[in-house]
């Protein structure tokens, strides 16, 4: 991939893992008609992975197929792996760069952090991952890895860059680190926390396959507008809804908290559905009718975040 006049990632590689086992594109490359395709052989599979250029970027979508007659276990992709040998380059400076970490949930740890892990910030030392976005700046331009969908797995981006890992006085001016990797979801924890990532055993029967959810690649010199662009692609390509009209109604959350329950939502809906006419006359501008569900609707406590209706909403939420 190239940024500009210099390359911005170098041999780098894709995986996949299977019956316990990772297979990576280096190990066992075949060849391809698509010039712009890696085609391997993943143990008794196939496995291809395409570049495909988007949005002045490139989308990353792998492809696993089981031509054999026996099913295969399939437990998780590595759609980009930069790591040994492999180059992202990101400025001149990368001890300089700052990288955004989003958590799983909305309750887990987010922030912005310097990229070198020789730069200490009081006590506690963030960690080297991202869930979903990974934005690299340097001041001077910006990489933004970001998963397109999340149909089926759970993106995770993890770093590593610390100035004195290197031979040489000189500083480092390669990050020599940065893998996607897609499995199952974290499980809650207690506390509002996310645990370790699940551990996907998916069966792959014979003469079938799957794919991995697509990840964009974006480079660019104006570090907002990057990801801002590397944002909306995803909500695009996920279905993402917008409204240009500023959004009125009701929340659960201020109302009833974790007692609230599947009646409680109808009952309000068609409250707003009587009364929401008379609020929309009242604005120059008007106004979206909107039902907001909180916290509440999943099992309680240890089993927040895996997005299952509990008991209060028997029928689940599509029902709804």
């Amino acid at each position: 991939m190239i940024a500009g006049d210099r390359p911005l990632v170098q041999r780098a590689a894709c995986a996949v893992k299977l019956n316990g086992e990772w297979f990576s594109s280096t190990a066992a490359p075949l060849v391809h008609a698509d010039a712009f395709a890696l085609h391997w052989q993943a143990g008794p599979a196939l496995a291809t992975a395409r570049l495909i250029p988007h949005e002045g970027g490139v989308v990353i979508e792998c492809e696993l197929n089981n031509s054999g007659d026996a099913p295969l276990t399939f437990n998780g992709w590595r759609p980009l792996m930069i790591e040994g040998g492999g180059v992202l380059q990101v400025g001149d400076e990368p001890w300089r760069a700052s990288v955004l970490i989003n958590g799983f949930q909305s309750w887990d740890y987010a922030g912005i952090h310097p990229l070198d892990e020789a730069i200490t910030e009081g006590d506690r030392k963030p960690p080297a991952t991202s869930w979903w976005t990974a934005a690299i700046c340097d001041g001077q331009a910006m990489f933004v890895a970001q998963v397109l969908k999340a149909s089926r797995f759970a993106t995770v981006f993890r770093w590593h860059y610390h100035r004195d890992e290197h031979e040489g006085e000189s500083l480092p001016t390669e990050i020599r680190t940065f893998v996607a990797e897609q499995h199952g979801s974290p499980l809650s924890q207690p506390e509002q926390r996310s645990g370790m990532p699940e551990e996907l055993r998916l069966e792959v029967p014979p003469q079938s396959g799957l794919v991995s959810d697509p990840i964009l690649l974006l480079y660019g010199d104006d570090g907002t507008a990057t990801l801002r662009k590397a944002l909306m692609a995803a909500g695009y390509a996920a279905g993402a809804r917008s409204f240009h009209t500023v959004p009125r109604g009701w929340c659960s959350w201020y109302h009833l908290g974790l007692a609230v329950t599947e009646a409680d939502i109808a009952r309000h809906a068609a409250f707003l559905a009587k009364r929401m006419p008379e609020l929309v006359k009242t604005s120059a501008n008007g106004y979206r009718p909107v039902i907001q569900l909180d916290d509440g609707w999943m099992p309680r406590w240890q089993r927040w975040g895996d997005w299952v209706a509990n008991e209060f909403f028997a029928d689940g939420l599509h029902a709804l």
